[in-house]
């Protein structure tokens, strides 16, 4: 995420789903000013007491709201943001529900949006797909809420439909089941 946002230096960024605020200490050094929004308010309790740690200076960069991602208009903010941020929320939900969320997401006509992912790239052959298929189901067997892996074929035709390219990827973790991916999109 980093060097990501060294390259695109937004001076805004919508994150949705913020989740506890992992990326505070990432937009704090960068001097980013956030609107973070999670439909849970224990995870947003959570990032509050992760902001505590930081000077007010840097606390007053933050705006913290509970709203949900599929809802376009609780997603607004007054201007567009430099940068929309949805990272490990694909991971929860159906392709047909990712491409909502990527929907309201893009309503926000932010320049560039970074989307973090599990895929099975593209250039897996059908062999190792089915290996990644098996690992899927075996974490999904021994862990709580599923986890959905997608085919990064059909993501990335959901983003050409909502008018994104992709600018790069960050492979952020391989595993038997799934490659993790922070894509860099911007507008068409």
């Amino acid at each position: 995420m980093e060097d990501l946002l060294s390259i695109i230096q937004p001076k805004s960024v919508l994150d949705c789903a913020f989740g506890t605020g992992r990326w505070i200490p990432q937009y704090t050094k960068n001097e980013i000013n956030v609107v973070g929004i999670d439909a849970s308010a224990d995870m947003l309790q959570q990032a509050q007491e992760k902001l505590k740690k930081f000077s007010s200076k840097e606390q007053i960069k933050f705006r913290l709201k509970q709203g949900n991602i599929f809802s376009p208009n609780k997603l607004s903010t007054p201007t567009p943001p430099d940068l929309g941020v949805c990272i490990r929320f694909l991971n929860w939900v159906d392709l047909s529900a990712a491409e909502k969320a990527l929907c309201a997401i893009r309503s926000n006509n932010s320049l560039d949006t970074i989307v973090g992912a599990s895929v099975i790239p593209s250039n897996t052959m059908p062999a190792c797909r089915l290996v990644h298929k098996l690992g899927v189901k075996w974490a999904n067997r021994k862990q709580g809420p599923k986890q959905y892996v997608h085919d990064e074929s059909e993501l990335i035709k959901i983003f050409e439909r909502l008018g994104w390219i992709v600018s790069s990827k960050r492979l952020i973790v391989r595993r038997y089941s799934r490659t993790n991916y922070f894509y860099h999109l911007k507008h068409c």
